[in-house]
């Protein structure tokens, strides 16, 4: 019964491979339920409290059922989230200071501009949590417990993005907006000051990003500089998609992965089908290969990314360029953005050993995308 179920769901909203913990971390809100009942009740546990309960768990059951379909998976991921297994340490002082810079940047990007906004709602929060304590204002743990459980929770993340913290973001908007409001209060000219302080980044950054994405991409000129000068066909090394130019593959490759994919019932066998749907046929991509970095320096959990690599064409470039020739490639892709411990020495011996047909650089900073060099081997 469960495996068609699955099947169901499966056709409803298609596997993307991410699928089993995509709600979880709401639930660490469910504390709140008895916190706030036992504010306003003195009891921690009746009728309403186990209702609301009740309601928690199945709205996190419809909004993540692979976490019931495929419970192996589910806690797997989320013990990939927190705990290291390639055999390196995380640093947790690293990862509080990560996630307190990004609520203090919460309300511009990380730039030279001073972050008054995110120094407002860290100061309210002392403030609160000195009033919580000292003064027993319990009412204030409302505010700050999700801030808390949810920057305890991220900092135990061997990759503490700032995707995770989202669910907790409006609460620390709230207390920002909270100290805004008391500043008001007080004296409106500072008010006035500090609010044009506050929002002059979020501005800049806005004239700045809207000019930075007009601009083409240099993976985007690459491409086309490819499909003018670069027979179809040919066999191409990139490292990394998202930092290269987005080639796409032969049709004959790209039934070899999609016949792979359903073979192994990947959760990419989809992705592959469209692909092959939408191609435009014969002479036309080219055999895309791509380098192999270790999950660590991938930045995710280590079962996802071995799982990615299984429908990948992926080359470990540590046997040298000699083996890449062996291979039949003629031209490797690489980047600015790429470049790891793993792929230096690579890199300097495609340098050293290749002709570079093509480099395309950033005019300035205005222009986004990587440094990207194309050889010829």
């Amino acid at each position: 019964m469960i495996e068609k179920i699955k099947i169901v769901i499966d056709h409803i909203v298609p596997s993307c491979g991410y699928r089993h913990f995509i709600k979880y971390i709401p639930a660490i809100f469910l504390p709140l339920i008895f916190y706030v009942h036992f504010l306003k009740r003195k009891k921690l546990i009746n009728k309403t409290t186990i209702i609301c309960c009740l309601l928690f768990i199945l709205s996190f059951i419809l909004g993540t059922p692979y976490s019931v379909f495929d419970f192996r998976t589910f806690i797997q991921d989320i013990k990939g989230l927190s705990v290291s297994s390639y055999g390196r340490q995380i640093s947790y002082i690293k990862n509080f200071f990560t996630v307190m810079s990004h609520y203090l940047y919460i309300g511009n990007e990380k730039t030279s501009l001073f972050p008054f906004l995110g120094l407002i709602g860290w100061g309210v929060f002392v403030i609160m949590l000195y009033e919580f304590i000292k003064f027993k204002q319990y009412v204030n743990f409302l505010l700050l417990y999700p801030i808390l459980a949810n920057a305890i929770l991220v900092i135990r993340h061997y990759f503490p993005g700032k995707g995770f913290l989202f669910v907790s973001f409006p609460y620390f908007i709230i207390l920002t907006s909270y100290g805004l409001s008391k500043i008001l209060e007080r004296n409106k000219l500072f008010f006035v000051i500090i609010f044009m302080l506050s929002f002059m980044p979020s501005l800049v950054e806005s004239i700045f990003y809207n000019i930075y994405y007009s601009q083409k991409d240099t993976r985007t000129l690459a491409l086309e500089w490819i499909e003018k000068n670069i027979p179809p066909g040919e066999k191409i090394l990139i490292d990394r998609y998202p930092n290269s130019p987005p080639l796409k593959m032969t049709k004959q490759q790209l039934e070899k992965l999609y016949k792979k994919a359903v073979e192994l019932n990947h959760y990419k066998k989809e992705y592959f089908y469209w692909q092959l749907k939408a191609h435009p046929g014969e002479g036309y991509g080219y055999e895309v290969y791509e380098v192999y970095h270790p999950p660590h320096e991938i930045g995710t959990i280590k079962h996802q990314v071995e799982e990615a690599q299984k429908v990948r064409e992926i080359i470990d470039v540590s046997y040298g360029i000699e083996y890449v020739k062996q291979l039949g490639i003629k031209y490797i892709i690489l980047n600015s953005f790429s470049e790891t411990e793993f792929t230096k020495k690579f890199y300097q011996e495609v340098k050293q050993k290749c002709l570079l047909f093509k480099k395309f650089k950033p005019k300035t900073e205005l222009y986004p995308g990587p440094i990207i060099w194309i050889y010829r081997t």
